[in-house]
């Protein structure tokens, strides 16, 4: 895998509680950033999915008649206000 160098801003706190991780577990802080931002990636792209998944699902299937009629009355409805607003 190829690496990069960057540079990137934190506060201080957080670049502070990454050192203390990285001695506790005996691991680089370069390490430690690199599986936080990894686990982040993961639930990001995760989560992106879940979200399409759901969006996938709920348009899979057509309206059935009681949908049917739902939006046939708002078709009515709406096109009396737009009637009356006239």
């Amino acid at each position: 895998m190829t690496t990069v160098k960057t540079t990137v801003l934190l506060q201080q706190s957080l670049l502070e509680n990454a050192d203390a991780i990285a001695r506790a577990t005996n691991v680089s802080r370069d390490q430690v950033l690199e599986m936080a931002l990894t686990q982040f990636v993961q639930h990001y792209q995760q989560h992106q999915a879940f979200t399409l998944d759901v969006i996938n699902e709920a348009y899979a299937d057509a309206p059935d008649s009681d949908d049917e009629r739902s939006l046939l009355g708002m078709r009515c409805i709406h096109r009396q206000v737009l009637e009356n607003n006239d």
